[in-house]
């Protein structure tokens, strides 16, 4: 059912830049994304109760594709107050002027099957449930970047950096350092939320 719904959310004119607006990095391909039956045109905005498990991703168009690919998903609207551990670095750029980043879901070696991504590995960061604060809407950035055979994370994220997903080392998260490592994102997508009304 996701990949119609996907056909004609594209169809409908969503196939503009599908990474959320004046933030980088940016793709104009869409990443599917499935909520329960909820699919996720870019920049809906969903309530956060729906978001309580990570979604189903999909290719935008059927694909065979033998490549291997990694998904982030970023809160990209952090209050820069948020952030209490002094890194000594500057803070990565967010949505909005004194906003940062904070990475909510890292998953690495999927492929297609079936029409869908699927992993064959645990999470390097699991995800983390989306718990929007504050009276403005956040934005939740996903981002599809290719995962080449001769690429590998950090040490420190394969010892477990981003495990916990409460840990303060998932403040301040870029992807432009993997944008340098690993090319552009190949795909995006992004919906607004706020504290669950329910």
């Amino acid at each position: 059912m996701f990949k119609s719904l996907a056909a004609l959310a594209l169809a409908a004119g969503i196939a503009g830049a599908q990474s959320p607006p004046r933030y980088i990095p940016s793709s104009s391909t869409y990443l599917g994304l499935e909520f329960n039956t909820t699919v996720v045109a870019p920049g809906r905005f969903i309530d956060a109760a729906l978001v309580s498990n990570e979604p189903v991703t999909f290719p935008a168009k059927t694909s065979s594709d033998p490549l291997t690919y990694q998904v982030f998903m970023l809160d990209i609207s952090i209050p820069s107050v948020a952030v209490t551990e002094d890194t000594g670095y500057p803070l990565v750029p967010g949505i909005a002027a004194n906003d940062t980043t904070r990475l909510h879901w890292w998953q690495g070696n999927l492929t297609v099957q079936d029409g869908i991504f699927v992993n064959s590995s645990q999470a390097l960061a699991p995800w983390n449930i989306p718990e929007p604060e504050g009276t403005a809407d956040h934005y939740y950035a996903f981002y599809l970047f290719a995962q080449p055979e001769d690429w590998s994370p950090s040490a420190a994220v394969l010892d477990g950096l981003y495990a916990d997903p409460y840990t303060d080392a998932r403040y301040n998260f870029s992807l432009v350092a993997i944008a340098e490592q690993v090319g552009e994102p190949v795909a995006a997508n992004y919906l607004l939320s706020l504290e669950s009304s329910s």
